[in-house]
């Protein structure tokens, strides 16, 4: 192998400025595969939160 060349590939092989764009993505990626997979569950959750916000403002305001 030509030097210059084992040496760009090196260099190649060490930068790491586009690891953390594709840390981003995998996470997002876990994270959207978790709320598809849990996605009625955390839909049951919510809803029961925000019926008890619901219940507890229309006592305040009666």
């Amino acid at each position: 192998m030509k030097p210059q060349l084992h040496n760009s590939l090196k260099n190649f092989i060490r930068e790491e400025s586009g690891q953390t764009t594709t840390e981003y993505i995998l996470i997002l990626a876990v994270v959207v595969t978790m709320i598809m997979q849990f996605k009625a569950k955390f839909k049951k959750i919510l809803e029961g939160l925000l019926g008890k916000v619901d219940e507890q403002t229309d006592d305040i305001f009666e």
